[in-house]
């Protein structure tokens, strides 16, 4: 309503005019980055999406807006020429006058779909629902499945989208469709409205200068980023009984790995970063925990690079057990006793432990034993038995004992 003698107007429609925005929906625990650094954000029509148990991808909405109400319909003379708005998020490419203008390059003025190539891209196109006309949306021919929710679902290179609809794109073979670099058209493939600007590009870039955040496990040309091989304790921190159990009685363990020679190297532990330093000549590097209470920890590293830091390697589970079983004598013979072949039985049994046993009238001299423990051809004197056991990490607890007098000559 337009205004008069001085009053407000109301009931104004805005459509025609913008007041756009678009909620996007993205898997459950997903968290936002902005794709030139990496930094944390919450809205943004180019974010990169980062969702548990899926792999990172680069997010773009596009708002079509147009206010032509007259092109392709049927009346003399007849509209050749788009008029009004055409805008993509706000902006116009490069008009031209019946494609008489050629090829263009340059910045368009519109959105540009920055990524590596073969990143996981994702497109929301939207045409507002103030616009007046139907559209026909193309990633300059690359393909896409008509429905990204179906596995097999046959591929489109264009698709028509009207005012209140959208186009949900998983572009098949991520940017450039994995072949192409450079820059490639995007818009509506209407002429007359590629002339008018509503059109813009996908740069398909490689890795000179990593002008962006490369996406989780990527790197910055694009293609998957070598893996890393789950770190190691090092022989001395290996405590335990065997070398590929990774248990360890060393709360300040050291750990080992191989990255790319002279790489700077970032130690995880549970995920929080404890430590750093820098990989050798060879690529070997060498970084000790700070201190670790008992229990299983998840350790990992990353490399750092032109092209950031890397993924985390495959994580290590290591155990710490600083403390030792106590052993326990459970049965002994009686105290004094004529059996010149006593049996001896103890524990702590079924936790992984080795026990040592030591049966002597004067000085302790310990070897391997079982529950039950048995001797044979006793002499008459007075024995001390002793038990200890050690843990799989290498922990040795106390000794447990027991005394008897042995008569051999009254049996």
């Amino acid at each position: 309503v337009v205004p008069q003698n001085g009053t407000v107007a109301t009931k104004v429609d805005t459509g025609p005019t913008g007041l756009y925005g678009a909620i996007v929906v993205a898997p459950a625990g997903a968290t936002f980055t902005e794709p030139t650094y990496g930094g944390q954000v919450s809205i943004g029509s180019q974010v990169d999406v980062h969702a548990p148990g899926v792999p990172a991808y680069r997010d773009f909405t596009l708002l079509l807006q147009d206010t032509d109400e007259s092109i392709g319909q049927a009346h003399m003379p007849y509209p050749t020429d788009v008029t009004g708005v055409t805008a993509t998020n706000y902006r116009s490419g490069r008009r031209t006058v019946n494609d008489v203008d050629g090829a263009y390059s340059g910045e368009p003025g519109t959105p540009i779909l920055k990524a590596y190539l073969g990143d996981p891209v994702q497109v929301h196109a939207i045409v507002t629902p103030g616009s007046e006309q139907m559209h026909v949306f193309s990633l300059g021919g690359l393909s896409w499945p008509i429905d990204p929710f179906l596995p097999g679902a046959d591929q489109v290179q264009a698709r028509a989208v009207g005012p209140w609809e959208s186009l949900e794109i998983k572009l098949a073979g991520g940017a450039g469709g994995g072949t192409m670099t450079g820059d490639i058209f995007y818009g509506d493939l209407r002429r007359p409205f590629t002339a008018a600007g509503m059109w813009g590009l996908q740069r398909v870039l490689g890795n000179a200068g990593c002008p962006l955040k490369p996406l989780d496990g990527r790197s910055c040309g694009g293609a998957p980023a070598p893996s890393l091989n789950r770190p190691k304790l090092t022989p001395a921190s290996d405590t335990g009984t065997s070398p590929i159990d990774n248990v360890t009685k060393d709360a300040m363990p050291v750990f080992t790995g191989r990255a790319d020679p002279n790489a700077a190297v970032r130690l995880y532990i549970d995920g929080t970063l404890a430590t750093s330093g820098t990989a050798g000549p060879d690529g070997t590097w060498t970084l000790g925990a700070p201190a670790l209470a008992d229990g299983v920890h998840a350790i990992t590293f990353t490399q750092v690079g032109s092209g950031g830091e890397s993924a985390p390697s495959d994580p290590l589970s290591v155990r710490i057990d600083t403390v030792g079983p106590n052993a326990t004598v459970t049965s002994a013979p009686t105290d004094p006793t004529t059996n010149p072949s006593p049996q001896f039985e103890f524990g702590p049994q079924g936790a992984g432990a080795a026990f040592e046993c030591s049966l002597s009238a004067t000085t302790d001299l310990f070897a391997p034993c079982t529950s039950p423990m048995a001797y044979s051809g006793l002499l008459s004197a007075a024995y001390t038995f002793k038990v200890r056991a050690t843990d799989v990490a290498g922990n040795t607890g106390a000794t447990a004992s027991t005394t008897f007098t042995l008569d051999a000559t009254a049996g």
